[in-house]
């Protein structure tokens, strides 16, 4: 699973130098970029699974991740708003507050990406990678595809994502009530984050379905990681 998460991240192109943009990332700086998304991932990965205290740990880690000599001073303002997000992360104390922090510290990519003109992702490419056609499945992929849409600042990924979950068929085994209303309440919120428009809305109803899968997950005994 993680080889297609991985091949999602391949789809995601660095920002270009421009006008109105911060100068374009060396391949050090890049490289230093995409390890801060993958230990984000990461702790998105965590709390799905309802594992605050792994979440925490890539909290701490990313909090103590030093910026390269050659990073753009332009970027410096961005990059210190991510470690202090990431120390709030490092202090969760249960699933609801790791869901709300690990948002937030999407919140300062979103920022940093928004600033930057950047990284460039393409819905099209993305659209034709799947987990399977699997409703849990599509209920993963489409929670990835948020993520993305939220910290990289793209609709058209954002999108992507809330009809992913929107469209899960209905070929999921027969489920405890309790389950089964954890489901339906993720294709609520799939709906309710296809009208959301403001980054707080895009925020709190992403949270809220970290939440809920996390709580589906240890329920049933799935794990994304």
């Amino acid at each position: 699973m993680h080889l297609v998460f991985a091949l999602a991240a391949c789809t995601v192109q660095p920002a270009q130098a421009g006008p109105t943009t911060h100068p374009a990332p060396t391949w050090k700086v890049q490289a230093h970029m995409d390890h801060h998304f993958d230990m984000a991932s990461d702790a998105l990965f965590a709390v799905m699974d309802g594992d605050v205290e792994a979440a925490k740990a890539k909290g701490a880690e990313l909090s103590t991740h030093k910026p390269l000599a050659d990073v753009p001073e332009s970027w410096m303002i961005q990059l210190v708003e991510m470690q202090s997000a990431s120390k709030e992360l490092a202090k969760s104390t249960d699933l609801a507050d790791a869901s709300h922090d690990v948002v937030a510290l999407g919140a300062t990519c979103r920022a940093c990406h928004a600033a930057s003109k950047g990284p460039v992702m393409d819905a099209k490419n993305l659209a034709k990678i799947s987990l399977g056609e699997g409703a849990m499945a599509r209920h993963q992929w489409g929670t990835f595809l948020l993520w993305l849409g939220y910290m990289g600042a793209n609709e058209d990924v954002w999108k992507l994502g809330t009809d992913t979950i929107g469209h899960a068929d209905g070929s999921l085994p027969p489920l405890p009530e309790g389950v089964k209303a954890l489901e339906e309440k993720a294709h609520r919120l799939a709906g309710n984050a296809g009208k959301a428009t403001t980054t707080a809305e895009k925020a709190a109803v992403l949270s809220d379905l970290l939440t809920t899968c996390a709580t589906c997950h240890s329920q049933i005994g799935v794990k994304v990681r």
